[in-house]
């Protein structure tokens, strides 16, 4: 069981993640950790694991903040810049096992620009390209010019064996 439960909270300048002790009576925010402060952030979604939070700065793209604990955690959670990710991401999804994640942005009328891509991160293996480093590689994208930023629509399998464009 986890130790602590990971939540952030929006204010007017920034976002702060925050863990909370599922083990105390008393509702009390631990503040072990300092807290990761981010700029103004657009769309944010938890990884179904609730240790990655990926969000979107309208300045930088899309950064996943990972919050598993690990080597190199000591000073924080560590925070994934997705390299090559829109600005103008409008919705994110995760895969079943968290293992990729889907950004979705608006096409500009008569743009081929792919609106619809498919991260996954490399893994400690180190096979793929990226050598394990665990930063988010473009798996796949698509041009979707009717896409609404609320609609899922790329599906996993449970385990992420097979996955389909809706």
């Amino acid at each position: 069981m986890a130790s602590s439960l990971p939540f952030f909270v929006r204010d007017r300048d920034c976002v702060k993640i925050l863990k909370l002790d599922p083990n105390s009576d008393e509702a009390s925010i631990n503040s072990d950790d300092p807290p990761v402060m981010l700029p103004k952030v657009k769309v944010a979604a938890w990884s179904p694991d609730g240790m990655a939070l990926a969000v979107v700065d309208p300045a930088q793209g899309v950064t996943v903040i990972d919050l598993s604990d690990g080597e190199g955690m000591r000073n924080g959670p560590q925070m994934h810049l997705v390299n090559g990710s829109s600005k103008a991401t409008q919705g994110l999804f995760w895969s079943p096992l968290g293992s990729s994640l889907v950004t979705i942005s608006v096409v500009p009328k008569g743009s081929t620009e792919p609106n619809l891509q498919i991260w996954r991160r490399s893994g400690s293996g180190g096979c793929e390209s990226g050598g394990g480093t665990g930063e988010y590689l473009n798996a796949a994208s698509f041009v979707h010019p009717k896409l609404q930023s609320d609609r899922q629509v790329v599906r996993w399998t449970a385990d992420e064996t097979f996955c389909g464009r809706l």
